[in-house]
């Protein structure tokens, strides 16, 4: 996990840079054309932005080891004693159906919470689904619970092994709910998902 300082390159060429990209990851270019549709060029203009890193978060797994998270019901308490959020999420977006393998195959995510600074944390989560709601596992004195706690907006992002250009984002709010010893279960209430160009 690298955070960092983003800023916009005086790239001379963005476009190039763009092609490039799309090489390095699906092997073909141009990208508007032969990674996306030709058409989104009228629309979107290349930008280039330079991340300058302020800190480096290397290695560990970022969950207790074992299987994904099971289905845990909302009614449990949370693990740190304090009572349920009065303001508890409402039921969520419901995971369009085109995606909704991105969450029950075994694909490791990318999931972000935000930092007491106001920055992003972003580390690979194992992920699981309960109907509409995605279950992210961890402990109590997981960072993930302690800025949850604080702020329970959080992205996940899961992308499909086998298409590099199939993803699902949700943005969501999260309730934390207690397992036994010490395990905790982040449960997502999508108020935005982004699939790849589809936005709900």
């Amino acid at each position: 996990e690298v955070r960092a300082d983003v800023r916009e390159d005086p790239d001379p060429d963005p476009t190039a840079t763009l092609d490039a990209v799309g090489v390095r990851y699906t092997g073909l270019a141009p990208y508007f054309g032969a990674v996306v549709p030709a058409h989104l060029a009228e629309v979107e203009h290349p930008v280039t932005f330079r991340l300058v890193p302020t800190a480096v978060v290397a290695g560990g797994s970022p969950t207790p080891a074992g299987p994904v998270p099971a289905p845990v019901p909302a009614s449990v308490p949370p693990d740190d004693g304090a009572p349920a959020r009065p303001d508890a999420p409402p039921p969520g977006l419901p995971l369009p159906a085109t995606h909704a393998d991105l969450v029950d195959r075994p694909i490791l995510a990318a999931f972000a919470t935000r930092l007491p600074d106001g920055g992003a944390c972003c580390q690979p989560a194992r992920c699981a689904r309960d109907g509409d709601v995605l279950l992210v596992a961890t402990t109590a004195e997981h960072p993930w619970a302690r800025n949850l706690r604080a702020d329970p907006r959080a992205t996940l992002l899961v992308v499909d092994r086998a298409n590099s250009g199939r993803w699902m984002e949700v943005r969501a709010d999260a309730e934390l709910v207690a397992g036994a010893a010490g395990a905790v279960t982040a449960r997502l209430h999508a108020r935005r998902i982004v699939c790849d160009a589809i936005h709900a």
